[in-house]
């Protein structure tokens, strides 16, 4: 076995989906727990049946609380970090309005490019919107509540249109993020037991790799140029 002499030694994983749940087990039991696997970043995204807001629950495959648990119990047994990560911000549909995913499906009007018939890339929330940060906010805590969790991946990649609505046009983008980050942290999300956020980001940099820093562990963002 590869012995790696790292103390966080961690794997990004797409949620199973229920049917797979076995499959999921095994592959913990049988090959990342023997080869010292010691965190997992799980890519939920919305594919969880909230209690919150079920309205934001993505019909294809959501996991449940019974699935949910199966997960934390196997990364339990075997020491195994679990971390869920969601989009917050960016990646709330594909390019055209017609394929709304996350807040987007069940919330619209938080769309930060409603005038757009098809973007570059994926639809980002508005983070002046005026409800949406108590929905992220519940849902954050449904995802930390859930899995049992110290920690939640915020998912920041890839937001490409920022600052476009009549709320943030008038905002650097810079702080139109710092300003996102910043509410939940502000709101004492960051408790005794919670000392972990990861970020996702691009800035405007040559390709590197950022580290975030919590008591426990680390995430590591890819950055790639973006203005702004």
């Amino acid at each position: 076995m590869l012995e790696i002499p790292w103390r966080v030694r961690g794997i990004c994983l797409g949620a199973p989906m229920p049917e797979d749940l076995d499959v999921f087990e095994e592959f913990v039991e049988k090959k990342l727990a023997p080869g010292g696997c010691n965190l997992i970043i799980m890519l939920i995204r919305y594919r969880y049946q909230f209690k919150s807001h079920p309205e934001c629950a993505n019909p294809d495959g959501p996991l449940n609380e019974a699935h949910v648990k199966r997960i934390v119990a196997i990364c339990r047994k075997h020491n195994i970090r679990l971390i869920p990560k969601m989009n917050l911000l960016g990646h709330q549909s594909e390019k055209t309005a017609d394929s709304f995913d996350g807040l987007l499906r069940g919330h619209p009007e938080f769309d930060e490019t409603p005038e757009m018939k098809e973007v570059f890339y994926c639809r980002s929330l508005c983070p002046n919107h005026p409800d949406v940060k108590p929905i992220v906010f519940d849902l954050m805590d449904e995802m930390v509540d859930v899995f049992e969790s110290d920690g939640i991946h915020i998912g920041l990649d890839e937001v490409f249109d920022l600052g476009k609505c009549d709320r943030c046009k008038d905002t650097p983008t810079y702080r139109l993020l710092a300003g996102w980050v910043n509410a939940r942290i502000t709101q004492g999300y960051l408790r005794s037991a919670f000392n972990y956020i990861g970020l996702d980001f691009y800035v405007n940099k040559t390709l590197a790799a950022a580290v975030i820093r919590g008591r426990r562990g680390f995430s590591i963002g890819w950055l790639r140029p973006q203005p702004n």
